[in-house]
């Protein structure tokens, strides 16, 4: 779904296939993950050429709705004279593939799935400070610990998150993470459980609802592909 101020957007434009379709990088798979709901979903709506161009158009043209929207409450938050003072954070919950592997939907350990955007918009930045891409490893559980920061509210002793407003001032946060552990433990036949940890340069995980479990370990320096 998408909303009407952006219907027809992106109906001229052809989308690239996606990078990592190689059949090959499919059937390199084990059979629970080929037979997953991540194939499942593939089938919904990657599988065919047309079926793909309509359905990333489709995506797309969502994002852009979003975007959008937010281009609408900023031009409110300026009537109302809280623009100079109102910090937008945006980020997703996972990843979705979008083709790649011959996969859909999210739930694995991969970097399709596993890493999603964060943004933070700060009017008060100065210029400098601005359009700044940081490398730190930052989870979800941060987003609330900014927020509590940035509101100036205390930040309860059993958050597990950290705040980011150091860092969005272009200051080194001491101590930051440099490996976090990751799950998915959804309590679904087609969505294998697994667990594992991700540095910056290694991915381990472990689907252990196999028997026997079954582990992958990825060096993501000399095979960023995974």
């Amino acid at each position: 779904p998408w909303p009407k101020a952006v219907d027809g957007m992106y109906d001229d434009v052809v989308i690239p296939a996606p990078r990592l379709s190689d059949p090959a990088i499919f059937e390199n798979h084990p059979d629970f993950l080929k037979n997953s709901m991540n194939r499942q979903r593939y089938h919904w709506r990657w599988d065919t050429p047309e079926k793909y161009q309509k359905n990333m158009k489709a995506y797309f043209r969502m994002i852009s709705g979003v975007d959008h929207v937010i281009g609408r409450i900023r031009k409110e938050l300026e009537q109302l004279g809280l623009a100079d003072n109102t910090v937008i954070i945006y980020m997703g919950d996972n990843g979705y593939y979008m083709g790649d592997r011959g996969f859909a939907g999210k739930w694995s350990h991969y970097e399709q799935s596993l890493r999603v955007p964060f943004i933070v918009y700060d009017p008060r930045l100065p210029k400098a400070r601005q359009g700044v891409v940081k490398n730190q490893m930052v989870l979800n559980i941060d987003a609330p610990a900014t927020m509590l920061e940035l509101a100036g509210v205390e930040m309860p002793a059993h958050y597990q998150g950290r705040s980011l407003v150091a860092s969005l001032a272009g200051k080194t946060i001491p101590n930051w993470r440099t490996d976090f552990f990751c799950e998915h433990l959804m309590e679904y036949r087609d969505i294998p459980k697994w667990e594992g940890v991700r540095d910056k340069r290694y991915v381990y995980a472990r689907y252990f609802g196999q028997s026997p479990a079954y582990e992958f370990l990825h060096d993501l320096k000399a095979d960023p592909d995974q």
